[in-house]
């Protein structure tokens, strides 16, 4: 489901494993987060929500949204456009 930039300094994952999906910010514990609406998910753990906003051509996710306490908009990262404090999380 991949990683995201929430700041040049902020990334976290999104990923699937055990039919459960996860949210995790970098350095810190994954929580599960749960699907309620298409391209929607909301935490129980703390008090946020995630929401795919964007998606390339082929219907890849491209961004997605954050509202935790505000909205933060996340591109997704790829190879090209990782950060060097990706490589250090």
């Amino acid at each position: 489901m991949g990683r995201y930039q929430l700041t040049p300094q902020s990334t976290f994952s999104l990923e699937h494993r055990d039919d459960q999906a996860y949210v995790q910010l970098a350095g810190q514990t994954a929580y599960p987060v749960f699907l309620y609406e298409t391209d929607k998910f909301f935490c129980c753990v703390v008090d946020a929500h995630l929401h795919f906003v964007e998606r390339t051509d082929d219907g890849q996710i491209d961004a997605l949204v954050r509202h935790q306490g505000g909205v933060q908009r996340a591109p997704k990262l790829s190879k090209g456009n990782m950060t060097p404090e990706f490589f250090d999380s």
